[in-house]
């Protein structure tokens, strides 16, 4: 992997924290908490533009929990923009950087490779974890007509393009892995059509597509979808992709490869060291 994938992969997980951070201060109060010591009593006050300065009793200390909560979430964001502008700085200065010489030696020296297997491997132990795992299948696999490259049957020409674009990029997934809540104490399950594991991350990538936005009944059934899935932390546009069809559009593959090197960075190296 080169160098500069390997800051390009920082910069993306930084910028998921940036984007984290500024989510969580945005459902803060506003203004800013300020402590001060009175003959050994410490006091609170709750600093705002309009307002200025104003006490804080003990009976609203959870305000001033808040306040400090901000104060501390905002010191976190403001080191991550810093490393972010350091980074884009970086980027425009070596943008032709070479593969990694330890890299490069360790992918040329099979001997090598099977010797360190057990020391060097455990991105590949990790993955494979994920791959074999056993879980309930989706209720009508009579629906599944659709046929990848690999033998996966899919229900839907859409959902075969990606799972072919995943295969060819090697990003290891599941395909309609169960996901289980209860509604009113009543169990219930949501299949996520492709769970995705980030193979320079280990993070969980959701990917749903809908499929028939055009049909009200389809839109109907599938109108808390995405909001069910938000419930496992998949939230569209940060781990969660969200495709559409519709009327006229339909997805095509340069829509599939787009969005796969958009949400995974450096992919294009991945799918070199993986060959």
């Amino acid at each position: 992997m080169a160098y500069v994938d390997v800051i390009e992969k920082r910069k993306h997980d930084l910028t998921a924290r940036a984007h984290q951070l500024k989510s969580q201060i945005a459902q803060l109060p506003k203004g800013s908490l300020t402590c001060s010591n009175n003959r050994g009593y410490v006091q609170w006050y709750h600093c705002t533009k309009n307002n200025g300065r104003k006490y804080i009793p003990r009976s609203k200390e959870e305000l001033a929990e808040q306040l400090a909560l901000k104060t501390y979430l905002e010191s976190q964001l403001k080191d991550v923009l810093a490393e972010l502008r350091i980074i884009d700085d970086f980027i425009t200065k070596h943008n032709k950087l070479q593969a990694c010489p330890g890299d490069k030696f360790y992918l040329k020296n099979k001997e090598f490779q099977r010797l360190l297997t057990n020391h060097l491997n455990n991105d590949d132990r990790v993955i494979r974890s994920f791959l074999s795992q056993e879980y309930e299948k989706a209720p009508y696999q009579e629906e599944r007509t659709f046929e990848t490259s690999s033998g996966l049957m899919v229900r839907s020409k859409s959902e075969g393009g990606i799972a072919n674009a995943l295969d060819y990029y090697r990003l290891p997934f599941l395909y309609e892995y169960p996901y289980y809540y209860s509604k009113n104490n009543f169990p219930l399950a949501i299949w996520l059509d492709f769970t995705i594991m980030n193979p320079f991350t280990y993070q969980k990538v959701g990917w749903t597509h809908m499929g028939m936005m055009d049909d009200p009944t389809y839109i109907k059934r599938n109108a808390t979808h995405i909001a069910d899935l938000t419930r496992f932390g998949f939230i569209p546009g940060d781990n969660l992709i969200v495709t559409f069809e519709g009327g006229a559009h339909r997805l095509t593959s340069a829509e599939i490869e787009e969005t796969i090197t958009r949400f995974f960075p450096g992919i294009e190296s991945w799918r070199d060291l993986c060959l």
